[in-house]
C-alpha cells in the first residue's frame, strides 16, 4: 500500500506489484502518476481525497479489478497516455 497524507504523492518511476495494490492520497497537492504503475494477479485501487488526480504515465492492471476514486479538486488523464489498461476497462 502506498499511503500519503503530506503534500503530494507522485510516481515518477515504476511501481510493479504482484497481488492487491492500494494507492491512497489525502495530501493537499494530490496524486500524480508520471511513470508506470503496474499490477498483476489482484485488484488495483487508487483513491485521491485531496488535490487533483493526474495520470500522465501508464496505469495497468492485469488482475481482477481496477478502481480509481477521486473526491479531490480535479481529474486529468492525459490524452497521450494510451496505455491505461485493464482486462475489463479501456480508456
Amino acid at each position: 500500500m502506498l499511503d500519503n497524507s503530506a503534500a503530494a504523492l507522485t510516481v515518477d518511476g515504476n511501481v510493479i506489484n504482484n497481488g492487491n495494490l492500494t494507492v491512497k492520497n489525502t495530501g493537499s497537492k494530490g496524486l500524480l502518476v508520471n511513470g508506470t504503475s503496474s499490477n498483476k494477479n489482484g485488484s488495483s485501487t487508487y483513491t485521491n481525497e485531496s488535490g487533483a488526480l493526474l495520470v500522465n504515465g501508464t496505469v495497468s492492471n492485469n488482475g481482477t479489478k481496477l478502481t480509481m476514486t477521486n473526491t479531490g479538486s480535479g481529474l486529468k488523464i492525459s490524452s497521450t497516455s494510451r496505455r491505461f489498461n485493464n482486462r475489463r476497462f479501456r480508456k
